[in-house]
């Protein structure tokens, strides 16, 4: 008999800080209210398309100015990067370059900025055999 995930995750996560992107709904939703439950110190980012491709332009300097705010306190122990814009099925001669790019910012460049960040600055994030960083497309990309 397995023990109640109440019991499962409590002393991992007590005390924690994680950092979710995209947390209003599915996965990302999920991640932040059971770590809020589990006394875990959690920051949440979270932004619609328009925010997006107004912030692509900057997007490492914003991806560093939520990751400063998210680590006042200290590193944090574990990352969870669910963010996924809607992809809209085309044909195969329909893709340019730019839509690629579009499309490509969310899925792509944003977690790759996002892990160089965490990977180069050790105030950012505690390596160790307990902490994580889980890049995952939420339910847009079934959508």
């Amino acid at each position: 008999m397995s023990a109640p995930a109440s019991l499962l995750y409590s002393s991992k996560l007590a005390g924690k800080k994680v950092l979710v992107f995209e947390c209003t709904s599915g996965i990302g939703l999920s991640v932040a209210t059971i770590a809020l439950a589990e006394s875990t110190h959690v920051y949440i980012s979270s932004s619609n398309q328009t925010k997006l491709d107004a912030a692509a332009k900057n997007l490492e300097t914003n991806l560093h100015a939520i990751l400063t705010t998210a680590t006042k306190n200290g590193p944090l122990d574990h990352v969870v990067f669910t963010a996924g814009n809607a992809l809209t099925p085309a044909h195969v001669t329909a893709p340019t370059a730019t839509s690629i790019h579009t499309a490509s910012i969310v899925r792509f460049v944003a977690p790759a900025i996002a892990y160089k960040l965490l990977a180069s600055k050790q105030s950012f994030f505690t390596p160790s055999p307990v902490s994580s960083i889980t890049f995952t497309s939420g339910k847009n990309s079934a959508n």
